[in-house]
């Protein structure tokens, strides 16, 4: 039913995707990754390729494994496979997948991944790993514990702080944690639009989260950043938040010394490791120059490398190899919280992840989040995006999968290299292809450069050099071009390849939505001489509402491509677009020239 698709169909598609808009299913929360498609987009095309009705379609929405059967000896393949979601969702659905992806980091976490989904990983993994988060948070007490209680966060920054620091909930009140900038005392406030007043010594100031007031006598650590106050969690008051100024309690501030000079310690082998590493050409690198980090040594403090170092070293007495790339995994992911490139955002007292935007910011404050933050015997972290945090994101997708059934009979072949170098399969069922568009994401070489250094620390320990002989300078100058022509060209040369390898059976999707008749003349072009043929092109969501992203487009057009020719293709487009409206805020006028600026580029 691929290419006769009705309205139902793609209303309860957008169903489904709203349905992960605020939290990805677990299995594609292992790691981060830009730009993921909707798990319910991979469902809906791998179900309507095998199925002729509609109540399949809409149930293997729900539950992709009544796939299995039909999928037997099918093929899905994507030259361009990203994080994964593509070929996660073909492998729980039955399919033999096959990908190629030129970015290491994103070679690993579908390797890992697809892992997961065939059953590689067994259940003791986890009951070991918590053993390995205890043993390392506990070698490391003196530099995580204050007076018995965990410190979960260290307030930092370059030069200045914001007067509202964090936010708790109390009987169901938010209330403010107040810095003053006369007295530097930390205390409980009401969150107002007026001024406050300090109880301590009534100076009367604004509560803001921009970084306002230059702080002396603040602690400097690790050379660059200065330390003001600690989050620290009680276990004898299960686990209550509470912060310290370093400046009033003077105990804290030496403790916070010694703390740091003995990671550097433990850290310091790493520190020079990761002092030896930086790419001149990603733009993330350049950004980062600009305020004087130099080398990726500086991108995280000693104590998180230190409990980086011991946690790996812990987990390699008691893991096997296989296990050791969930714990590599693990380790990559939680750095977009624990680095010092995570943005600490005082509303809602956690830290927002390095690279929310699709582009390296660099903090005027951030907060030196402990790896290792959890609750003794568990993995309920303590500090957001710890390394309890997304290791408990692989329970979840471990218990998922086990109750969907692993899917121990597929063939999986992932290759690591350029889609227009690497020998694509000799033949396929479905193909999709999703490529980066040419001005939203300037690099992913550059977006997952703070990944590839976790990599790097993590196999200099083990030893191994996958992603370590792998340079990003080297990546970012094969992506795909962002030069109009010379992106029509490289599509054409993908589009051509996979021509050759397909039979009459055989489909591809594009995915793909610009806003202008010149953005998509060189894809249309592309298409034409790569003699395929569009017999359906649907809309359908294809990223999450937010203003966080540089396109006001939300949509994307799965342009359906087959070697039969068609003399009109079926369009669905204005129907869902209004039904989507009424759930989530869309740009209609933007959504709408998209589209008519793909009928101009098809002379339609």
């Amino acid at each position: 039913m691929l290419e006769s698709i009705s309205v139902d169909i793609l209303k309860a598609v957008i169903n489904k995707s709203l349905d992960e808009k605020g939290r990805r299913d677990p299995l594609h929360s292992l790691h981060r990754w830009w730009s993921r498609r909707f798990s319910a987009i991979y469902r809906f095309l791998l179900a309507s390729y095998l199925f002729d009705e509609e109540f399949a379609i809409l149930e293997a929405l729900r539950n992709p494994t009544i796939m299995r059967e039909k999928a037997r000896n099918k093929f899905f393949f994507e030259p361009f496979m990203g994080g994964g979601t593509g070929l996660i969702e073909a492998a729980i659905a039955g399919w033999n997948v096959i990908g190629i992806d030129i970015n290491p980091i994103a070679y690993k976490v579908v390797d890992t991944s697809l892992d997961l989904v065939r059953g590689k990983l067994k259940p003791e993994y986890f009951s070991k790993i918590i053993r390995v988060l205890d043993k390392a948070l506990n070698t490391l007490n003196e530099i995580w514990f204050y007076n018995g209680k965990m410190v979960s966060y260290t307030l930092i920054s370059r030069d200045r702080f914001p007067t509202h620091i964090s936010t708790i909930t109390k009987n169901k009140t938010k209330k403010a944690i107040a810095l003053c900038p006369e007295c530097y005392s930390i205390f409980e406030t009401p969150i107002v639009d007026s001024n406050i007043t300090c109880p301590y010594c009534e100076h009367v100031f604004e509560l803001s989260i921009k970084p306002v007031i230059e702080v002396e006598g603040s602690l400097e650590i690790d050379g660059v950043w200065k330390a003001l106050a600690i989050e620290v969690r009680d276990p004898s008051k299960k686990w209550k938040k509470e912060w310290i100024s370093l400046l009033y309690d003077k105990d804290a501030a030496h403790w916070l010394k010694k703390a740091v000079q003995k990671a550097y310690e433990i850290a310091e082998d790493v520190k020079i490791e990761l002092s030896n590493v930086w790419f001149k050409r990603l733009s993330s690198t350049k950004r980062l120059e600009k305020i004087g980090i130099k080398n990726a040594s500086q991108l995280f403090t000693y104590r998180q490398l230190a409990s980086y170092k011991v946690f790996l070293e812990e987990a390699l007495k008691v893991m096997s190899r296989k296990e050791m790339k969930f714990v590599q995994l693990a380790i990559s992911e939680s750095t977009k919280s624990a680095s010092i490139l995570a943005k600490w955002h005082p509303p809602i007292g956690e830290p927002v992840p390095a690279v929310a935007l699709k582009a390296y910011w660099v903090p005027y404050y951030t907060v030196e989040t402990n790896p290792l933050a959890h609750k003794p015997g568990t993995l309920h972290p303590l500090a957001r995006n710890s390394l309890a945090s997304t290791i408990r994101k692989q329970k979840r997708a471990y218990d998922k999968l086990a109750l969907y059934g692993f899917s121990n009979n597929i063939n999986v072949k992932i290759m690591l290299g350029d889609a227009i170098r690497v020998r694509f399969p000799s033949r396929f069922d479905l193909a999709v292809v999703d490529p980066p568009y040419m001005d939203i994401i300037d690099s992913y070489a550059s977006l997952s450069f703070l990944h590839y250094l976790a990599f790097y620390m993590t196999e200099k320990i083990l030893g191994i050099n996958f992603v370590r002989k792998r340079d990003l300078d080297v990546i970012d100058k094969r992506e795909i071009p962002r030069d109009r022509e010379k992106y029509g060209k490289f599509l054409e040369q993908i589009l051509k390849k996979l021509q050759l390898s397909m039979d009459t059976h055989s489909r591809i999707i594009l995915m793909y939505n610009r806003p202008t008749p010149e953005d998509w003349r060189p894809v249309i072009e592309a298409i034409k001489q790569s003699e395929l043929n569009i017999s359906a092109i649907y809309w359908v969501l294809g990223e999450t509402p937010g203003k966080l992203g540089r396109s006001k487009l939300r949509g994307i057009f799965l342009i359906i491509l087959s070697q039969e020719k068609k003399t009109y293709p079926r369009i669905v487009f204005q129907e869902v677009l209004m039904y989507t409206n009424k759930f989530i805020k869309l740009n209609l006028n933007a959504e709408r020239a998209a589209f008519e600026a793909l009928k101009t580029a098809l002379n339609l």
